[in-house]
């Protein structure tokens, strides 16, 4: 469910994540890892790739590392 979700919500180019959205990428990390559930998202390259120190970036950078394993 998070999965789907989250392309739709991610901020767009030069917009901040809207209200909740951190939350919702901190949860799905949560569950990524609890579930051990891979396949990457995307949308969320970009955002994991940031250089920002930002809670949003580096929870975007955690649900990326989760998923990409191997």
């Amino acid at each position: 469910m998070i999965r789907a979700a989250l392309p739709h919500l991610l901020p767009r180019a030069g917009q901040r994540p809207g209200p909740g959205v951190n939350d919702l990428v901190t949860l799905g990390a949560t569950v990524a890892r609890w579930a051990g559930a891979r396949g990457e998202i995307p949308e969320l390259v970009p955002f994991a790739g940031r250089r920002s120190s930002s809670a949003f970036t580096r929870e975007c950078r955690r649900l990326h590392e989760l998923l990409a394993r191997p």
